[in-house]
């Protein structure tokens, strides 16, 4: 899915809402529960990433999708990116979609949010690392990593 840029970069509105997935103010998430495709605030996240890499991007919201699309938040969504960029990066991207149905992304984030309570807690990275490695080892294949070379 790609977009034309315009010399201020891609309008990162227009780029979710091609996926299927809704932006709303950060006021908007102060419920206990979370709507299924929606980001909230600003989605700076995912207008880095998407500067970035378009293409590793899409597919890592995709397969967030298929695996559980209450889950679209920035601590997720840069795991699931990393694990994607560093373990994925050659496979096709209905492959990779198919690989995250079978995991919960959602029951991850939460382990990794009750693990991080405590008197010092975890930091934002710290999210992101936990996540990354809990999923990686979900969906571990054991051989080369897609990109052994960088």
């Amino acid at each position: 899915m790609s977009l034309s840029r315009s010399p201020r970069g891609i309008n990162v509105r227009r780029y979710l809402e091609g996926l299927s997935i809704h932006v709303r103010r950060t006021s908007d998430a102060r419920s206990n529960s979370r709507a299924p495709n929606v980001v909230f605030g600003r989605a700076r996240t995912i207008a880095r990433l998407l500067k970035s890499n378009e293409e590793v991007l899409t597919t890592a919201l995709r397969c967030i999708q298929a695996s559980d699309p209450t889950s679209l938040q920035s601590d997720v969504i840069l795991a699931v990116y990393r694990y994607i960029h560093a373990h994925r990066a050659t496979e096709a991207r209905p492959d990779a979609i198919r690989a995250f149905r079978a995991v919960r992304l959602g029951e991850i984030r939460d382990r990794v949010v009750w693990l991080a309570r405590g008197q010092d807690g975890l930091t934002h990275a710290a999210k992101v690392e936990g996540i990354y490695f809990i999923l990686a080892d979900r969906l571990a294949t054991f051989g080369e990593p897609a990109n052994a070379d960088r």
